[in-house]
């Protein structure tokens, strides 16, 4: 089975970017409350990657099995469909392992041991007759919420939290994320349900959506994003207080993101339901974050900067993209200061020779100077890692060639000595 195909099956696209990077940026926040120092948290970062790989992998697949006969009713393509019973059970069995194989290496502690099996019993729960709760209505959603991102977050404040100090700080932070990520999961899963709301309804499965139709959920939707803001504003409060370098970028990009909509003024639905609209904040979410507290943490102790210089690596081309967006806002920013400004410097007799194409023309090749140049370190790092990925995998062929080769030289010298030591012991044994 190839990479891609494996991928497909797990449904990564869809997951990777958006429910990998929110959970490292609450651990990076959790390990800045918790004074956590890089030797112990950048280890427990990477293992929480790993098994968070093999959690999601686990659900989007089981969800995938069990969802076959109403997908097929619902005309709708399933990523498992047509995979033979083995294939299925290896996979499983495969992201079961990768869930747990780290926490055998890493010490994960109790608090974080009960999160992480109940992310698990949920995850089946959600899916799974005959409790099923994706079709028990709000009961469902909470349940979708929990999986997707409640438990994650919570996870890895426990993580955290388990080998730092549990400062009054970590606890405010604890509780925000927790308002945030349910605000999120909830309007999250609605819009979800909103857009399969008419296969679903074909399928015979009571989501939610069908059954309280799509304007009381998208009403339900619209509380949640208050329950969200709520968290995102007491989130900002810990991170102005533990973490005001990333809390002052928070409030920048908020500011040039107001400044954007002063030209760009698209409508803005909370819950959206139609097909392609933009699902407000989830952008911001996936990336800058974990980046900005990557960088705090970083600042702090040096030893973090390999997470931080994992997630640009791993996590690139959403880093790209969104630093492409920040520098366009920067760009707007620039050109209607100089458009502004330029007129009041020429009556002050100051001539500055610039004007704002000029301004947007010197931005964009600084900008595409520095894109080009994040792109080849980005690359160069690739090459290096896979050049040592070759280099270990030749040296174990050429170690394990070399032992066959000692054991076919000296194996018949081997088993005529043991042959000779038999035939005395028994001789000597008979005397």
């Amino acid at each position: 089975m190839s990479l891609w195909r494996l991928l497909a099956l797990v449904r990564a696209p869809l997951w990777w970017t958006p429910k990998v990077l929110p959970v490292v940026a609450a651990a990076a926040l959790a390990a800045i409350a918790a004074d956590v120092s890089g030797s112990d948290g950048v280890p427990r970062v990477v293992a929480m990657v790993v098994s968070a790989v093999g959690v999601a992998a686990l659900a989007h697949l089981v969800n995938d099995l069990t969802d076959r006969e109403a997908d097929r009713r619902a005309g709708k393509r399933n990523a498992v469909s047509g995979t033979p019973r083995r294939t299925s059970l290896l996979l499983l069995a495969g992201c079961a392992v990768v869930s747990v194989l780290p926490w055998v290496v890493v010490p994960i502690g109790v608090p974080a041991a009960v999160v992480l099996a109940a992310l698990v019993v949920t995850s089946l729960a959600y899916s799974v007759e005959p409790v099923r709760l994706k079709n028990r209505g709000f009961v469902g959603v909470l349940a979708d919420a929990a999986v997707a991102h409640v438990l994650p977050t919570m996870f890895a404040f426990a993580l955290m939290g388990s080998v730092g100090t549990r400062t009054a700080a970590w606890w405010a932070a604890t509780a925000a994320a927790a308002c945030w990520s349910l605000g999120f999961g909830i309007r999250s899963i609605v819009v979800h349900q909103a857009s399969d709301a008419e296969g679903d309804r074909k399928a015979g499965v009571a989501t939610f959506v069908v059954r309280r139709g799509v304007h009381r959920a998208v009403r339900t939707g619209r509380d949640a994003f208050a329950v969200e803001l709520l968290g995102l504003l007491g989130l900002f409060a810990v991170s102005a207080w533990v973490a005001w370098g990333a809390a002052l970028f928070f409030a920048v990009h908020f500011g040039l993101w107001l400044h954007h909509r002063r030209w760009e003024r698209p409508e803005i639905d909370t819950v959206p339901v139609r097909v392609g609209q933009w699902l407000p904040l989830a952008e911001f979410y996936e990336v800058w974050p974990a980046v900005a507290l990557g960088v705090v943490l970083a600042v702090r102790d040096l030893t973090w900067i390999w997470m931080l210089v994992g997630i640009v690596v791993v996590f690139w081309p959403a880093v790209e993209k969104q630093l492409l967006d920040q520098l366009t806002l920067v760009a707007e920013l620039i050109s209607w200061t100089v458009h502004v400004l330029t007129p009041v410097l020429e009556r002050l007799g100051i001539r500055t020779g610039m004007t704002w194409r000029s301004a947007i023309g010197r931005l964009v090749t600084w900008g595409w100077a520095l894109r080009s140049a994040l792109n080849w370190v980005y690359h160069r790092i690739r090459i290096a890692l896979r050049e040592t990925w070759f280099a270990l995998v030749r040296a174990w062929w050429a170690i394990y060639r070399a032992h066959w080769r000692v054991r076919h030289w000296f194996g018949p010298l081997v088993l005529f000595v043991r042959r000779q030591r038999r035939r005395i012991v028994r001789h000597l044994g008979r005397s």
